[in-house]
């Protein structure tokens, strides 16, 4: 525990010399984090955006696989409307704007 005492006191010694003499680079140091926040939240700032209020995407509870119904014999068939069905509710998500 001597040792570590010691060594952190010497590291500590050695940082506030390098502290002292380098006051420039002190500078540097503090400001670049905040110059690059500030940086980096203009930029955002200038991305425009579009919120969507009307979609409702836990609605859209398939892939971009044909939808696979049962018949009255129990039999699993895609049929064209249930294709059909499947591209109207894609293009709605998909479609920018829409109701």
């Amino acid at each position: 525990m001597g040792t570590f005492v010691r060594h952190f006191k010497a590291l500590n010694k050695k940082n506030w010399i390098n502290y002292k003499r380098t006051p420039l680079g002190n500078c540097v140091e503090l400001c670049c984090p905040i110059v690059l926040c500030l940086v980096l939240f203009s930029i955002k700032l200038r991305i425009p955006y579009t919120v969507f209020t009307n979609m409702d995407f836990s609605m859209l509870n398939h892939g971009l696989y044909p939808v696979i119904k049962q018949n009255r014999e129990g039999e699993y068939k895609v049929t064209l409307q249930s294709l059909m069905e499947q591209v109207d509710v894609l293009n709605g998500f998909m479609t920018v704007g829409s109701p």
